[in-house]
């Protein structure tokens, strides 16, 4: 089992950059863009990344 850990900072910025490191290393698992699997975790990491700096 492979892990992926990485901290990115609570700002638009660290959204973007997690959501795009997450769709990358997706593909490298062989989940490839467009697919539904890689869709849906893109968007759920996006949403936690996003809501990592809410009060």
């Amino acid at each position: 089992m492979t892990t992926f850990a990485l901290r990115f900072t609570a700002t638009p910025r660290g959204a973007r950059l997690a959501r795009r490191l997450a769709s990358q290393q997706m593909d490298a698992w062989g989940w490839p863009y467009g697919t539904p699997v890689h869709d849906t975790v893109e968007l759920i990491v996006a949403e936690l990344a996003a809501n990592a700096g809410a009060p």
